[in-house]
């Protein structure tokens, strides 16, 4: 039961099977990508940026008071009480971006993960903030950061959504392989086939 908007960016294709499955259940407002033709890393980022500008201003073009982010790469776990965190502007459900780590419900107040920008909730005074930030041209992963100071804003211990590391992305093919090669024993689907295999 959803107790806010839930916007999904989407890619032109299923990028992850496994991701969709794990939002059934959620009223979900599904949100098309901002297309970026070049090939360059950087412009392709640029591109991320740009759909989260866009989901920020359809929320803010809204009566409603918060929203959740998804992308439609994001895992969701089972435990989704953040969904309804209201008490923070600024809500992160996971501990970190690429590495699996086991679901930890403990309320980190105050810290957030370095990056990642592919499920969190936020309040319009959050929102209001962060898409000045993305008009001034910052990536969305990097300036959640700067938009959050001085609001109230957490992450969990562990990661209560992940990121689905298999899946194919025009945006982030790049910093994907890098991870893989920086984590080669990283297994990203060994315990997703345990939990929806």
């Amino acid at each position: 039961m959803n107790h806010h908007p839930i916007y999904r960016i989407k890619a032109d294709w299923a990028r992850s099977p496994i991701a969709l499955q794990s939002h059934s259940g959620l009223k979900i407002i599904d949100v098309d990508p901002v297309k970026v033709e070049e090939l360059d890393q950087s412009k392709r980022e640029n591109g991320a940026t740009a759909v989260h500008k866009k989901v920020m201003g359809i929320f803010l073009a809204s009566n409603t008071p918060f929203c959740v982010v998804l992308e439609d790469d994001a895992i969701i776990m089972p435990v989704r009480d953040w969904l309804s965190f209201t008490q923070f502007d600024f809500f992160i459900p996971f501990a970190h971006n690429r590495v699996h780590l086991p679901q930890d419900d403990t309320i980190r107040i105050g810290k957030l993960p370095k990056y990642g920008a592919f499920a969190y909730l936020c309040s319009r005074q959050y929102a209001l903030r962060y898409h000045e930030f993305l008009e001034k041209g910052g990536l969305a992963d990097v300036v959640s950061h700067a938009a959050a100071k001085g609001l109230s804003f957490g992450s969990y211990a562990g990661n209560a959504v992940n990121h689905d590391n298999e899946a194919p992305s025009m945006i982030s093919e790049e910093r994907r392989k890098d991870f893989l090669k920086k984590y080669p024993g990283q297994k990203p689907r060994s315990w997703i086939s345990r939990l929806f295999g």
